[in-house]
Order: structure tokens, then C-alpha cells, then sequence
């Protein structure tokens, strides 16, 4: 008479109820730990890349002031002076950056190079949010660095502060180092949150830039060649 083969089956099934949840917990427990290591762990040297094929490079940086701020650089193959005025083109924001929302300029002060902006950023950690800030603008033709900047918190944002820097790198400047920073504090959430949102965010903003500037000197170029080809 045959003996019938013992089978595993419940014993594989036991395995899976036990192992799939466990898992899963291990990943619920894994992704907050991640979070907070990103958004507090700090290099104290600054990164900047060579060469624009080098993509953006960005991190969380311990400044001066010893406050940690997300910091992101790219090369791009463009004069400094095309990159400043896609920088500071505030009313075409909502066409190439993402997460802005329309921006205006509603006033300044001409004495101080300062713009006084209106406008909205979208996030997904805080919605969308109306914001007025005063932009200084800081252009040295003379060693060549432009710069925007502003500090202004509001209800929603204890601490808003941020920069473009541009400076001209390579053979007589024929290329442009831009690092955007951004320090900010939500009054609802914890830093090492809103930091993490935004390191996942800003290298995408940097790109953008960078995309307009290459966008709009391609324009410029077939408008150039339009022009000879049909005076």
C-alpha cells in the first residue's frame, strides 16, 4: 500500500502570513529612520561640480552660522549674464519651475537693488502657500558673481531664507557655477522634514533653470539663422 507524501504547503503558508507583515513593519520602521538621517545629517565642505556633464550635485551643508541648509549646484554651458536673467525672470516662473505658482513684482526699492515679490509655491508637505518677500539682487560684473537673496519668515514659515549664486567658471566665462540654497522652517512640521522634502525637490529646480537657459539660447539661435537665411 503507498504511503502518501507528506506535503508543505500550510508550513508555506504560515511562512508568508508571518514574513509578508514583518516586512512591512520593517519598511514602516526603515523609511522614518531614512527621512531623518537626510534631512539632518550635514556636510561641513562645500560640493560643487566641474563640468555641467556632472548633472546637479546637492546636500544638506553645515554653514558658517551653523545652521544646516540644502544647497544645490550645476554647471551650466551658458555666459553668466543669459543664466541671471532666467534667474531673475520672476514673472515667467510659472512657466518653467516647477512647484511655483504665478509670481509678480509689486514694488522695490531701486537704491537698494531690492524687488518686492508676491506670489505662491506648491508643496506637497504644506499645500500651496501665498508668499511676499524682498528679493536683493547683487550684481559684481567685477569679479563677475550675481546674486539674489532674501530672508523674510511669515505665519506659515518660521525661517525663509535662500540665494542664487551664479559665478562664470572656465575659458573667459564662457560657462556659469549656479547654486541655489534654500533654509527654511515650517511652524507645523519638523525641520528634518521640510529639509528631506526639499533636498528631494531642489536638484529638480536647478534643472529646470538650466533647461531654460539652453531653451531660450536655442530660440535665440534659430532666430539668428531665420534672420540671415530670409533678410
Amino acid at each position: 500500500m503507498a504511503t502518501a507524501t507528506p506535503t508543505h504547503r500550510p508550513r508555506r503558508r504560515l511562512r508568508k502570513r508571518i514574513l509578508i507583515p514583518l516586512l512591512a513593519l520593517l519598511l514602516l520602521l526603515l523609511i522614518p529612520t531614512v527621512l531623518v538621517i537626510r534631512g539632518n545629517w550635514a556636510d561641513s565642505e562645500l560640493k560643487n561640480p566641474s563640468l555641467s556633464s556632472e548633472g546637479v550635485v546637492k546636500q544638506v551643508y553645515l554653514n558658517e552660522d551653523g545652521r544646516k541648509i540644502v544647497r544645490c549646484a550645476v554647471v551650466i554651458d551658458h555666459p553668466t549674464a543669459e543664466v541671471w536673467r532666467v534667474v531673475t525672470d520672476y514673472e515667467n516662473f510659472h512657466r518653467f519651475l516647477p512647484y511655483a505658482g504665478d509670481v509678480r513684482v509689486v514694488g522695490g526699492d531701486q537704491e537698494a537693488d531690492t524687488l518686492r515679490l508676491e506670489g505662491a509655491t506648491r508643496s506637497s508637505l504644506w499645500g500651496t502657500w501665498r508668499f511676499t518677500a524682498n528679493v536683493k539682487h547683487e550684481e559684481h560684473p567685477n569679479p563677475d558673481e550675481y546674486r539674489t537673496s532674501w530672508d523674510e519668515a511669515g505665519e506659515d514659515l518660521t525661517v525663509n531664507r535662500g540665494s542664487w549664486v551664479l559665478q562664470p567658471v572656465g575659458k573667459m566665462g564662457s560657462h556659469t557655477l549656479l547654486v541655489y540654497t534654500l533654509d527654511v522652517e515650517a511652524k507645523r512640521y519638523p525641520t528634518f522634514a521640510v529639509r528631506t522634502v526639499i533636498y528631494d525637490r531642489i536638484g529638480r529646480v536647478v534643472d529646470a533653470v538650466r533647461e531654460e537657459v539652453e531653451r531660450r539660447a536655442r530660440h535665440e539661435d534659430e532666430n539668428g539663422q531665420n534672420k540671415v537665411e530670409h533678410p
